[in-house]
């Protein structure tokens, strides 16, 4: 009896924890499968991840809608937490919740990406995301994300690297619940960028061996690599600089060298064209300034800031690099 009152006061006390944070964590299940498999998401203020949270509100609130974004939040209405699916994001690190985008009060891709990766895969997911944008940097492919085989190191391309390698070395400080015993294994790549080289010559050829740099900087000369179609501007996007991004994000995934371990994943077909046509003829003015704000937090960047959007984009990479991890 004694040892019953111990247990659940230990969870009394839990439970206030986890009120007082925010956040629910969802229930833990059974023990996780041989090693950590550890994503990289990498790419410039896209990837950071610009929606506001409180976007999600109304896609939750909707009828049409809510089905989708239902895992998104715990039985008694704070925004669920995953036990098995990390994820470190420069000085940021925990559970996989809302709140890892650009600020906490934003998200990204790597939110639907890691509950894709943690509902299919057995082993514990660790998501270490490195993107940046602003503040002087230009995360372009043929600047601070060059890579050695480009000609030179970028600083962001450096501190990828460095920031993977710092995280993997203090695995058992970050998460105190990883095992060492089953280690980790570097499972996957996602390259989620292309804003600032609209009009690049060389784009096909940098991100080629960005892939192939990376890969063996890391010792794993097959890692299954997502390219995130540049996806601003909806669907088609012809005559205008991203336009021929997409045509050498494409280019790369159908090279013959990267069969079967490289996809292009579109995202452009989620781009909220919607937003974007009130923004472009200025009607998210006063007169529509609340039904605007129900679908935009950043106009006119960063796919608009859009909860949806990034979902969805995050939805469909995540099963991209599903299907790769089938085909490994």
């Amino acid at each position: 009896m004694r040892v019953a009152r111990k247990w659940i006061a230990s969870v009394a006390v839990l439970a206030v924890l986890v009120a007082l944070s925010g956040v629910q964590a969802t229930a833990a299940g059974q023990p996780k499968k041989g090693p950590v498999k550890v994503f990289i998401l990498a790419g410039d203020s896209n990837c950071e991840g610009k929606a506001a949270i409180t976007l999600l509100d109304p896609l939750l609130s909707e009828p049409a809608t809510a089905a989708t974004y239902k895992h998104l939040k715990a039985a008694d209405g704070k925004w669920a937490q995953r036990d098995d699916v990390w994820i470190r994001y420069l000085d940021r690190k925990g559970n996989l919740s809302v709140g890892y985008g650009c600020a906490p009060t934003q998200f990204g891709i790597e939110l639907q990406i890691g509950n894709v990766l943690g509902d299919k895969l057995d082993n514990q997911v660790l998501l270490i995301k490195t993107a940046w944008g602003g503040s002087g940097v230009t995360p372009s492919i043929g600047l601070s994300f060059c890579s050695p085989s480009s000609g030179t190191n970028g600083t962001c391309y450096t501190k990828m690297i460095d920031s993977v390698k710092a995280t993997i070395k203090d695995l058992k400080t970050l998460f105190p619940d990883y095992d060492e015993a089953k280690g980790y294994e570097i499972a996957g790549f996602v390259w989620f960028s292309g804003w600032n080289d609209g009009g690049a010559a060389n784009y096909e050829e940098s991100l080629a061996n960005l892939i192939k740099d990376v890969r063996k900087e890391l010792n794993v000369p097959n890692m299954p690599v997502v390219i995130g179609e540049m996806g601003v501007g909806g669907p088609t996007a012809a005559g205008q600089p991203e336009a021929g991004v997409r045509k050498s994000q494409m280019a790369v995934a159908a090279r013959p060298e990267f069969k079967g371990t490289v996809k292009y994943v579109k995202t452009g077909e989620y781009f909220d064209m919607k937003a974007w046509g009130m923004w472009k003829d200025g009607s998210w003015g006063k007169a529509n300034q609340e039904a605007f704000s129900k679908l935009a937090s950043d106009r006119p960047y960063h796919y608009m800031g859009s909860a949806k959007t990034f979902f969805m984009m995050g939805d469909a990479i995540g099963k991209g690099m599903v299907e790769l991890l089938q085909k490994k």
